[in-house]
This record gives C-alpha cells, structure tokens and sequence, in this order.
C-alpha cells in the first residue's frame, strides 16, 4: 500500500507504464468503489504525464533504420544519457544504452516504424508516469480502478484504506494560517481606517482557509469516553449526545458495553464544547444513569472552538479582534497559561508544537519501517523481473541452439545427418551401374539361364519383389523424416512467434 490517505485531501494516484508508454494522458479513466456504501464514483479529471526538466537536446539520425531496430545511429550523443527517454520520427523510446565512441543509441523496444536518415532525435523529459490527483470524501476501504482501452490496459485495481485527517494536516494548515495572521497583523499595526478597507480580499481569503482547517479538524477530533454502566440503549450509533452539565455535542461513531469492566465504550465525532469527568449525557431524549469515567483527545476540540471564534471575529471585521487573533493562535500553539485578554488557555502546557513534535518522533520508526518495507517490495519485484528476462533468454537460446545448423551437435543437424544418410544410400540403390535396379536386371538374366529350374524362378521372382518392396521402403523413410523436420520447423517457428509476442506485450503498475 502507498502512502497515507486521508479523508477531504487531495492525495495523487499514479500508473507506472514501466517507461514504456508516453504521451497517453487523455486514454486513462479512473473510478473508486467505497467498499462500504457499495457505491462507484467517476473521476472525470484528466491524468497528467509526470515529466522531468531537460536540456534542450537534439540531432539526426546518420542513417536508415529498419522497423524493429534497437540500434539508432545518430549525429552527436552529446546531451543524451542511459535510461533517458528521446523522440525519434515522432515516436517516444526510452534509452537502454549509449555508446559514445560509435554515436550509437540503444533502445528498449524496437522502432515503430522504419526511419530514414536525418530524422530528428529529440531529448525528452517524458516519464511514462501518470498522476491523478483525487479526494476521498469519507474514510473507509476503498478499491481503485482504472483502464485504457487504447492502449490495452485493462481495469488495473489497487486496494486503499482512506483515515480521518489528522494533527499533522491540522498543523500544516495551521502553518499557513499564522503566516496569513502575522502578515495582516503587521498591516494593521501600521494602517488607519480608510487603509485597512483595502484588505478586505485577504480578511475572507483568511476566512476561507479557516474554514477549511475547521473542517479537518472536526473530521480528526474524534473524542472518546467511558460511561458507567450498560447505556447503549440511550447512546446509539449515529445519536447526538450533549452533555448535561458541560452542554458540549457530539455525534455517535461507536457504541459498545463492555460487562468485563462493566462500562459503555463511547466513540463521538463533530464535537463542540469540552465533555467532562462525572457528567451524564442525553440523546435529545433521555439522560444516562451513568457518568462519564474517562476522556481522551478533548484538546483538539478546545481548538475546534477556538477556530470558530476565529471566524465570527473576522466576520465582524473587529480590527481589535484581528489583533488579538494573531497574538491568541501564537499563545495556542506555544501552549502557554494565558490568553492575550489574560484568560486561561484551553491548550496551555499541551501547545500544538510540543504535540506535533512528539508525534513526529513517535512516527519516526513507523517511517523507517515503511521506507524499508517500500525498498524491499521494490527490490524483489526487480528481482522477479530480472528472473523473468533470464528464463526468456535463456528458452530463446536454446531454441536457438535446436535449429542451429552450423552446430553439429543441435537437433535439426542431427535430423539433417539422419535424412542425408538416407539420400545417399538411396542414390546408391538407385544408381544405373550399380544400383538395385541393375542388380535386378542382373539377376533376371541369370533367371532365364534356369528357366527349367521352377523352384528357382520362383525364388528369383521373390528376390526381385522383395527389392521392389526394399526400394519402396526407403523412399517412404526418406518421405517421413522430411515432414517430421517440416513439422520440427513449424512447432519452432510457433515458438519463436510466441516470444516476440510476450516482448512486446506493455505492463502497468498503479501506484496510490
């Protein structure tokens, strides 16, 4: 599995045509199943080609190329390197090798088309490599397909977990945030009142990038509690729950009783407000007997609160308020004990920077064990790939050793030696001097010297059938052993047909 992927960010899928395919965008279409609506949705935006900045690099061709050439003569290989990709007569290849001395650049598949000298050479910067950027509304599994008929790519899939964003995507967005702040903050130290009206863009600018890290952050403030007691028929999947004493609302993720400990484990999402220890909680309806025991991750609520604030203030457009913001974000993300207006600090001691920091050092290993996991992966399928080009030399070398002729020791010289010790002794039979045929005539002579003798007239028209039948024989040997090397040529031939055709069959890889 590829990287991370979180709900409501962009994250880039991507097909690896292993540097075989370029220039095919407009071809690719993508659609991802939610495993647990069971519903598909079309992704209607267009792949981009992942390209690399070249030099402007190009010459011509110093002779005729035929079609299937690997070997492409050129004017000057200077600015062309090994495993780069050119254009060659208006076709992308990508370069196995270049060898400097003889100007001459080897591909990795054969040319399209046959080439004529003085083509142009062209350096390209095209990969092979395909991007689409695609949001995930909610998490859950997810199955990824995506095709290219017009290239023959046929519903490649890739299995995706998609998570809740998390304190990381709240502090990159938060980064920006303050950055955004600190600049209108020094803006408005310095301006009057008919200046600061020219700001106005930048105020719902900023508005709209609060907006989004709220967001977020209500979508990663999952808050989880502890209630005493079986309540799950009060705290059900989906309810809004608000706290009876704190007033803070939330809705049901999860719900189960636990009769070990003898406790309702509660899951919310969507929360506002600061739930609290010893508080019971109402559906709307009715209000649980029991009382909450433990709390977690109720910080980033706090800040979820602080966000909306944020908001209506510049919504009001308070210039105080604007001040005050900028110094109040600072005062949260350092964690200090008091806020600009001298009150307390939902977040102080547990400032988002210290939280980030920790989790960043805890994450650390996790992101060395999936660096390592990556490299091995990558490792062994280059290994598998090697192995498979091995096998294939190594069956089209000794195909290649059963029909070499010029190899005493191959299959077909070993046949031909067969058929050729037939021929001759046939020519033997057949010869006018002494022959089968002049024996026979010899022996019918010396039959009509005992024409009174019966039993051997008899025996001389036996001898003469029998080298009838003799001469019959070789000739049908000699007519079996010709098509059986005619049907040897046939099966290699197949053979030879099946392995040019595997060479050019083109693999994908989807990589999310």
């Amino acid at each position: 599995m590829g990287k991370s992927i979180k709900a409501g960010v962009a994250h880039p899928i991507r097909v690896n045509s292993k540097a075989d395919q370029f220039g095919i965008e407009a071809g690719f279409k993508l659609a991802y199943f939610n495993e647990t609506t069971k519903e598909m949705t079309r992704v209607d935006d267009s792949f981009v080609e992942l390209t690399e900045a070249v030099d402007d690099v190009s010459t011509h061709t110093s002779d005729d190329v035929v079609q299937g050439a690997k070997e492409v003569k050129i004017n000057t290989v200077d600015g062309f390197t090994d495993y780069s990709t050119c254009k060659i007569a208006g076709n992308y290849y990508r370069i196995n090798k270049v060898d400097v001395d003889n100007k001459i650049l080897t591909l990795s598949k054969g040319l399209k088309g046959a080439v004529a000298k003085d083509s142009d050479v062209v350096l390209s910067g095209r990969t092979g490599t395909y991007s689409l950027d695609v949001t995930f509304p909610d998490v859950g599994p997810y199955t990824i397909h995506i095709t290219n008929f017009e290239v023959g790519m046929d519903n490649q899939a890739i299995a995706i977990d998609v998570t809740a964003a998390g304190i990381d995507d709240v502090k990159d967005l938060l980064d920006v945030v303050k950055v955004e702040v600190d600049s209108i903050k020094e803006q408005v130290d310095t301006l009057d009142e008919e200046e600061l009206n020219g700001i106005s863009e930048k105020v719902t600018s900023l508005a709209s990038e609060l907006s989004a890290v709220h967001s977020i952050m209500k979508d990663s403030g999952d808050v989880y509690f502890e209630v005493t007691g079986d309540e799950t028929a009060i705290i059900t999947v989906d309810a809004e729950l608000t706290g009876d004493t704190s007033g803070a609302e939330g809705v049901v993720q999860y719900s189960e009783y636990d009769s070990e400990d003898d406790v309702t484990r509660v899951t919310v999402q969507a929360v506002s407000g600061t739930f609290e220890v010893d508080e019971t909680v109402n559906n709307g309806t009715d209000s649980t007997t029991g009382k909450i025991t433990v709390i977690k991750n109720n910080v980033v609520n706090s800040v979820i609160e602080f966000v909306k604030e944020i908001q209506e203030n510049l919504k009001e457009g308070g210039v105080t308020n604007l001040s005050n913001i900028g110094l109040n974000l600072t005062h949260m993300l350092n964690g200090d004990e008091k806020l600009e207006d001298d009150s307390d600090n939902p977040t102080a001691g547990k400032g988002l920077v210290n939280i980030f920091d920790g989790i960043q050092t805890n994450n650390s290993e996790l992101k060395t064990a999936i660096s390592d996991a990556k490299d091995s992966v990558e490792t062994k399928v280059d290994d598998v790939n090697t192995a498979v080009t091995d096998a294939r030399a190594s069956i089209e070398s000794k195909i290649g050793a059963l029909v070499d002729e010029d190899n005493s020791d191959s299959l077909v010289s070993k046949v031909n030696a067969v058929k050729d010790v037939v021929d001759s002794n046939k020519g033997l039979l057949e010869n006018e001097t002494y022959g089968l045929a002049k024996l026979l005539d010899s022996l019918t002579n010396i039959g009509d010297l005992f024409k009174d003798g019966g039993d051997i007239e008899v025996r001389f028209d036996n001898i003469d059938q029998a080298i009838s039948d003799v001469s019959s024989s070789i000739s049908d040997v000699a007519t079996a052993i010709t098509d059986q090397t005619a049907h040897i040529d046939d099966k290699f031939a197949t053979v030879m047909t099946e392995l040019d055709a595997m060479k050019n069959v083109a693999n994908y890889a989807v990589i999310a």
